[in-house]
């Protein structure tokens, strides 16, 4: 606990470099806590947004939603992400899928997330797609997708 609290005071000491939007929140579930700022972005003790979380291709995909909020992914096979925690009550998380190489794959939402549908890559290597999710505390919702860009 006490390195939870020399974070938390390392945190407050660069709070004022921080201009918030929306509600911030701390979670003290884990010895160091997480601080979450709005949207969903963790705030480390730096007092800067996380860098972007890249995930590792698999069959199976666990995506940790306290680790971020913009998550990438470049398929290497037919793949299914799953949160692996129920998200936070409006926490909102954006999955950035970039496709490589000419075999198309799909991308199916499994554990903790409702969406609108699986996601088929296509042929063209370099598409981007963004898929951004909203949590109700239970599941990630789908709220926007876009097509290849």
């Amino acid at each position: 606990m006490a390195q939870f609290w020399s974070t938390f005071l390392k945190w407050m000491d660069n709070l004022q470099t921080l201009q918030f939007t929306g509600p911030a929140s701390i979670d003290m579930s884990t010895s160091t806590g997480v601080f979450k700022g709005p949207l969903g972005g963790v705030i480390n003790n730096g007092g800067s947004q996380t860098p972007v979380v890249v995930l590792t291709p698999g069959a199976t995909v666990s995506l940790d939603p306290t680790k971020g909020g913009t998550f990438t992914l470049v398929p290497a096979q037919a793949e299914t992400i799953n949160a692996a925690s129920v998200p936070t009550n409006s926490q909102r998380i954006s999955i950035v899928i970039t496709t490589s190489g000419t075999t198309s794959y799909v991308v199916t939402f499994g554990t903790n997330f409702k969406s609108t549908g699986t996601l088929t890559t296509g042929t063209v290597s370099g598409k981007v797609f963004v898929i951004d999710f909203v949590s109700d505390g239970t599941n990630f919702n789908e709220i926007a997708r876009t097509v290849a860009m």
